[in-house]
């Protein structure tokens, strides 16, 4: 009514309320140290397991080097193990040969002996040849008795070995099966750290672009109070100047 009385240009409208800003959704102090803690900590741990990992591959490596080394090595004693089972069997057929000539000479002694009885002297000599072939047979056969033994007590020494070589061979290949077991746990562990550091990224990043959103929000709201402020603040100095006129005019 005082408008109309003192008869201004324009209407004045009383200015809306500004609305309330909607509340910001904060996450505590303590809650994001803790949450930067526990990335540095998976990220140290994803370092650590990433080193372990190459380490356990490198071992693997030098394992499967020592296991060819030792491969070989069992292949060369078992090749020098059929040689000599070779050699014996060579040696056990000129033992076999040299006792079937002794029996030929034996044979034909005695049918000089029975062709030659009267002749005494020749049936000495015939029965010293006999001795000294029997001699000389005996120190063939402790011979062979004496490398039979040899190669025996060599074959069940490269046996023992050949056994102890398999033995360490199949211990290294279980290593190996449980270290290529550990490292597949490794790596799955690996892949849910990662997976977790990837979920908290997100999570932050999805918070930070909310935050981003309310400040964004805030600031055009806080602009528009300012806005209409300012068009109050003139409204009421017009108004002001317009009342002291008018009490100044009676």
């Amino acid at each position: 009514e005082r408008v109309k009385v003192i008869k201004l240009p324009f209407a004045i409208s009383t200015p809306a309320r500004p609305l309330s800003p909607e509340p910001i959704t904060t996450i505590p102090i303590e809650e994001a140290d803790e949450l930067k803690a526990k990335i540095v900590e998976l990220q140290d741990k994803n370092e650590e397991l990433q080193s372990k990992h190459l380490q356990v591959v490198g071992e693997v490596a030098r394992l499967k080097r020592d296991l060819e080394n030792k491969e070989k090595s069992l292949q060369g004693s078992r090749k020098r193990f059929k040689e000599s089972k070779e050699k014996r069997m060579k040696i056990g057929e000129g033992l076999d040969s040299a006792g079937a000539n002794l029996i030929a000479k034996n044979r034909e002694l005695e049918k000089v002996i029975h062709s030659n009885g009267e002749l005494e002297k020749f049936g000495k000599l015939a029965s010293e040849a006999q001795e000294k072939w029997r001699l000389k047979y005996q120190e063939q056969a402790q011979k062979v008795w004496e490398l039979d033994k040899w190669y025996k007590e060599r074959l069940q020494t490269e046996n023992i070995q050949s056994q102890e070589f398999e033995n360490l061979y199949f211990q290294e290949r279980s290593k190996c099966e449980q270290l290529k077991a550990n490292i597949e746990a490794y790596e799955e562990r690996c892949g849910r750290l990662q997976a977790s550091v990837e979920m908290y990224e997100e999570y932050f990043a999805q918070h930070a672009r909310r935050h981003e959103n309310q400040i964004a929000q805030l600031r055009d709201a806080l602009e528009d109070t300012r806005t209409k402020l300012a068009q109050r603040e003139a409204v009421l100095d017009i108004v002001w100047r317009d009342a002291v006129a008018w009490r100044n005019g009676f």
